[in-house]
């Protein structure tokens, strides 16, 4: 394997890798807007808002 394959193999993995990351912020911050809006929701519903 020469040198430039290598560094190639590199840096497709380290994409791959900061890709995984933000999907994974992405999800988690999908996950707290959701749990936002239904405290919201469950709030309204009960009458504190």
């Amino acid at each position: 394997m020469s040198t430039a394959n290598r560094n190639q193999t590199k840096a497709i993995a380290a994409a791959a890798q900061r890709e995984r990351a933000d999907a994974a912020v992405l999800q988690t911050s999908a996950l707290v807007l959701v749990l936002v809006l239904v405290l919201i929701i469950s709030l309204t519903g009960s009458g504190y808002v």
